[in-house]
């Protein structure tokens, strides 16, 4: 019984979570590029620790903070989160 338990739990962990799931859970999260972003060009950032395609209606460069906003296409559509704002969040 401990076997079948002990191989269940491999299963379910060596399943990777589909792509779509991936992409709808980092709505709303902040990550990192990875890939400077170029307006309506396909650039990489880093979300959860996992690396996704991406693109912004500007351009945002390489280790800058972003937010995503909206998935299109199996891209994250994302958006700079400005000094200011990080500001504000940590005096919260």
């Amino acid at each position: 019984l401990f076997f079948f338990i002990l191989i269940k739990k491999f299963i379910l962990k060596s399943s990777p979570i589909p792509k779509e799931k991936q992409l709808e859970s980092t709505l709303g999260k902040e990550g990192i590029v990875t890939e400077t972003l170029k307006p309506n060009k396909v650039g990489e950032v880093k979300v959860d620790g996992e690396t996704f395609h991406a693109t912004s209606e500007e351009e945002i460069k390489e280790e800058s903070i972003i937010k995503v906003n909206n998935i299109e296409e199996e891209k994250l559509e994302v958006e700079e989160v400005k000094k200011y704002e990080l500001d504000n969040k940590e005096d919260n």
